[in-house]
């Protein structure tokens, strides 16, 4: 808003839009973002860099999946043996699941929530187990796709009393460093230099928008937010000077593009 008040920026136009909903995946303003990417040439995102300073100049995908795994409820003293306990059947599909880790380089799967049972004197019927995945690129997207499936296919055994549901997917495809990237990267390194920054890039395996954006066709540099640490946890802080670092890396950017693009 400084800028267009008190600059002259005759060649560009900038519209700065803000959302509340990244980081649980962007699931209302998906839409918005499908809807006005091809209006723009370009996009600066505001997330945190490195813990170094470093930019992100590729970004894993990732994705949620959840499977629902049902049993049969009985009374785990006079009715055990006809019960079919979904925990244990579950906890045994997240072993295997667990096991994709290390199968491929890129891809990593976490395991980051299970929930069941109720009464400890109950057979349980119900286990919801959620994954969170990480990938490379759109193969390493097929792959893990496959195998999740594949998995859901073999523990789904109504014969042997249990049924396996799976749900979700990538929701933020791999951003990788293609060409278009790497013309916006050295955009930004020579409006660096104009006031006497310097820049240095390094691969994420967190995701944000720009990973959105860029399947969209959008290019993007989305790591202009002050510099920090720790991310998601109760240690998370970022180094106040960066505020104004990056806020002056930011208008020389949009100085720049108004010069010239």
């Amino acid at each position: 808003l400084a800028l267009q008040q008190f600059a002259d920026l005759p060649n560009i136009g900038l519209s700065i839009i803000l959302t509340p909903d990244e980081e649980i995946g962007s699931p209302s303003s998906l839409g918005m973002w499908q809807a006005i990417a091809k209006d723009f040439q370009s996009a600066f995102l505001f997330e945190p860099t490195m813990a170094d300073g470093s930019l992100v100049q590729s970004r894993k995908g990732t994705g949620t999946f959840i499977f629902v795994i049902r049993g049969k409820s009985a009374h785990a003293g006079r009715n055990f043996h006809e019960g079919r306990n979904a925990i244990a059947h579950g906890c045994e599909l997240a072993c295997h699941i667990h096991q994709l880790n290390g199968q491929r380089p890129s891809v990593t799967v976490n395991i980051g929530r299970i929930r069941g049972g109720n009464a400890v004197n109950v057979v349980p019927d119900t286990m919801v187990l959620r994954v969170n995945v990480r990938i490379g690129d759109a193969q390493d997207q097929a792959w893990i796709e496959s195998r999740l499936t594949q998995l859901a296919k073999s523990f789904d055994r109504p014969d042997q009393g249990f049924r396996v549901e799976l749900s979700g997917g990538i929701h933020a495809p791999a951003k990788v460093c293609d060409q278009e990237t790497q013309t916006l990267k050295a955009f930004v390194e020579q409006a660096a230099l104009g006031i006497d920054q310097s820049i240095t890039w390094k691969d994420s395996g967190g995701a944000s928008d720009g990973n959105k954006l860029q399947a969209l066709g959008l290019p993007n540099i989305d790591t202009l937010g002050p510099r920090g640490d720790a991310l998601h946890s109760h240690q998370e802080w970022i180094d106040l000077d960066s505020l104004v670092e990056k806020a002056k890396l930011t208008c020389a950017t949009f100085l720049k593009a108004a010069s010239g693009y």
